[in-house]
């Protein structure tokens, strides 16, 4: 589990072989559970070590432990493809000004 407790963003980095067409839905308590992020993974050159970076915002904020889940869908039209994901950075929430 983890907590997600004034965590208003994701990073995350990502490389996307051979084809374009897959996205990245960040989830809370099961696999189909509850999308809190979501976001496309940008096509890289197709070379495993070039990555890209996504910010990924949560929807609303999740102020307790959770089990979290990160599921791919791809829409591209080659069977061979995949993508590769390398790391997560959680941002916590800024500060209101006052």
């Amino acid at each position: 589990q983890i907590d997600l407790n004034s965590i208003e963003k994701l990073t995350i980095r990502t490389g996307s072989t051979r084809a374009e067409g897959y996205s990245v839905q960040v989830r809370i308590g099961k696999p189909d559970g509850e999308v809190i992020a979501s976001g496309k993974i940008p096509f890289t050159t197709g070379q495993r070590e070039d990555w890209s970076e996504s910010v990924l915002n949560l929807n609303k904020p999740v102020n307790q432990l959770v089990d979290l889940y990160f599921t791919f869908t791809y829409e591209g039209e080659d069977n061979r493809a995949f993508a590769t994901f390398d790391w997560i950075y959680f941002h916590p929430r800024t500060a209101n000004p006052l």
